[in-house]
């Protein structure tokens, strides 16, 4: 398995051109984050590595939520705790857990999760990262829905790089304004959950990203395309088939207010009528203007493409997620529903093998498990506040 990954590392640092994004890691090389981003302080997407020095080491976030699904109500109150180190020029260590307990009136257990907790070197021609990330905004542009190449899976332990290019404009083409184009690679050594993890090479998965973000008519546009594959056929209806798997998705910010999302991705190349599916969905921002009590409305939808005869789950319905938030300086509320089951891009690759956490909205950690009956939606309302 070392051979396979160094062998992977060399190839991508002598070709760049074959790989793509990190948005995570390197803030300074992506193009403007979304209002979404931005009003969504305890889970910004960017880490500006330069400013790391300067900016608060520890963070704390309260939550209590309320979710209901197919597994029955459940009432949580949650601590967050986010820290990053500057270990010298360049270089980075950061973690966020999460401590959630039940709300009951005693001392009930706990649950311990640790979603990100990294090393990152950043310069001006490349990043590296080692350790767990939170892959949501690096590898799509979709909120809820996809990333497809990685079987909806957000939270990654990985070994990734990124080479950066970027420009004021194109000669001849007044229409494109500043752009950023990356190439990444990344390293997953066992893509399925820990129960059924098995470090010996036949588990991992490769993913190659090219990144593409411009201006166009004073209006960011971003573009991401993943090819992923395996290393092993699990089941021929996944990503875990063993053969290419491919995502290509994009968005535009408009009027300042609004933000357009698509994606499309193929499970298994192979398969390509039995394994095709497609999202689309849009983000409204800055409400407070006219209506005080909301700010932020996100809507999407997901369409699976996949024939009758597929494995894959097509009950005719088309899944649709949407949450609406607010906050007040630190202090956020909001609330989320879905139809779906949570499962399309998460068929088992063995029976009772799960690849991990599938469909999660992260700046919230929101992840149903499935919804409580055909076409009856599942809910979470949540209120929290950051310092």
């Amino acid at each position: 398995m070392k051979k396979i990954f160094l062998s992977a590392m060399l190839t991508f640092l002598a070709a760049p051109l074959l790989a793509g994004d990190m948005t995570q890691v390197a803030a300074a090389i992506t193009t403007t984050p979304s209002p979404e981003a931005q009003a969504n302080s305890w889970e910004h997407q960017g880490k500006d590595i330069s400013a790391t020095a300067n900016a608060p080491k520890i963070s704390f976030d309260i939550k209590s939520e309320f979710q209901e699904d197919a597994g029955g109500q459940v009432y949580v109150d949650e601590i967050g705790l986010k820290a990053q180190q500057a270990l010298f020029k360049s270089f980075t260590a950061d973690c966020n857990v999460r401590i959630i307990k039940p709300a009951s009136n005693q001392g009930s257990p706990v649950t311990l999760d640790l979603t990100t907790a990294n090393f990152t070197y950043t310069n001006t021609f490349f990043a590296i990262t080692a350790g767990r990330e939170e892959m949501s905004k690096t590898i799509s542009t979709m909120n809820y829905f996809g990333p497809y190449v990685t079987a909806g899976q957000r939270f990654l332990d990985l070994v990734g790089a990124v080479i950066p290019f970027s420009g004021d404009g194109i000669s001849g083409i007044p229409e494109i304004g500043r752009y950023n184009i990356e190439a990444a690679f990344y390293y997953i050594p066992a893509i399925l959950s820990q129960q059924y993890a098995v470090y010996n090479g036949y588990q991992e998965y490769y993913i190659g990203q090219l990144k593409a973000g411009a201006a166009i008519y004073d209006t960011p546009v971003q573009i991401l395309a993943n090819l992923g594959k395996g290393t092993t056929e699990y089941f021929m209806y996944s990503v875990l088939s063993g053969n290419p798997s491919l995502d290509v998705s994009g968005s535009a910010d408009l009027f300042g207010h609004s933000k357009v999302d698509i994606s499309w991705g193929i499970l298994n190349m192979d398969q390509t009528d039995r394994t095709s599916v497609m999202a689309a969905g849009i983000e409204l921002h800055d409400f407070k203007q006219w209506l005080v009590i909301l700010d932020s409305l996100i809507f999407e939808m997901q369409f699976p493409l996949a024939d009758s005869n597929s494995q894959m789950e097509t009950t005719g319905r088309i899944p649709w997620f949407i949450t609406l938030q607010n906050h007040i300086d630190d202090f956020r509320y909001g609330v989320a529903a879905s139809t779906g089951n949570n499962d399309y891009t998460l068929k088992n690759a063995v029976p009772g093998a799960g690849y991990g956490s599938g469909n999660i909205y992260c700046p919230e950690n929101i992840e149903f498990n499935g919804a409580r009956s055909e076409g009856t939606p599942s809910w979470y309302i949540f209120a929290g506040y950051g310092f």
